[in-house]
């Protein structure tokens, strides 16, 4: 049995390396207690929200892995694992497995509407608070976990410290890094779908002007506002969707496992 928070993805690869593990033991259902579609409240939901269980099960069967079943349970509380397998990072024999995930419909159909209608590729760019507190301003990981408390005032903070001197002059060398990166990789001569937390929850209003910056300096750039979902992990399962049809997909900073998740998926 599985039961676990966070993001798309953590929740994701926790499943994935207890699948292995499963495998291992020679057990035939693992049964998935929900998932969390946003980070930020404690609601859950079937995992049916991101994933098509029976397609995946397909999968699974065809490669001699536990099939997944579904208990729901709320709310849906942090626990402690203490096993490294059960950890939400992947690692080379379980990598692979990414690709067994099969996306639900419901995600598949919101993203048909966002998708370009002509040759795209897409851009996952990590400007959202979480991601900004994580990988810039540095305030540290309590407040990094805290931001995922809408009770306490470690949001506050943040825009606190965005807003100053130093925090306007460090995300704006970010923006330089970002439209680097951007510049490395898309020569401007098709658009370029910009996969972003950004412009989907008041949570990251911070964090607009500077993306506001970015896609006004690249004008083949994309930049979808409008929300597919109003949950977080749904909106990221939808980026994924329109990830897989890119012609490539590359992302700012390196190292997100949802990249490589819809790089895992891209034909």
């Amino acid at each position: 049995m599985v039961k676990y928070s966070g993001g798309l993805m953590n929740q994701l690869n926790r499943i994935t390396n207890c699948l292995s593990d499963m495998k291992d033991q020679n057990v035939l259902v693992l049964v998935v207690h929900g998932f969390k579609p946003d980070i930020f409240d404690n609601n859950t939901n079937s995992l049916s929200t991101v994933i098509d269980i029976s397609a995946t099960n397909h999968l699974l069967k065809q490669v001699g892995f536990p099939a997944l079943a579904e208990k729901i349970t709320s709310p849906l509380p942090r626990i402690k694992i203490s096993s490294a397998r059960y950890r939400p990072t992947l690692t080379g024999p379980t990598l692979h497995l990414m690709k067994l995930w099969k996306p639900s419909e419901n995600a598949m159909r919101l993203a048909e509407s966002r998708t370009p209608k002509r040759p795209f590729d897409t851009f996952g760019l990590r400007f959202g608070v979480d991601e900004i507190n994580h990988y810039v301003c540095g305030i540290g990981g309590r407040d990094y976990f805290n931001l995922l408390d809408s009770d306490s005032d470690s949001l506050h903070r943040f825009e606190s410290w965005a807003s100053s001197t130093q925090g306007v002059a460090t995300l704006n060398k970010h923006v330089d890094k970002a439209l680097q990166c951007i510049d490395n990789h898309f020569d401007g001569s098709k658009p370029v779908y910009i996969c972003t937390a950004v412009g989907k929850d008041a949570r990251h209003a911070s964090m607009e002007p500077y993306v506001e910056k970015i896609v006004a300096a690249r004008p083949f750039l994309i930049w979808d506002k409008s929300a597919p979902d109003h949950r977080r992990e749904v909106c990221a399962m939808v980026d994924v969707c329109v990830g897989i049809k890119a012609g490539k997909h590359e992302c700012f900073p390196a190292g997100s496992t949802l990249n490589c998740f819809i790089n895992t998926l891209r034909p």
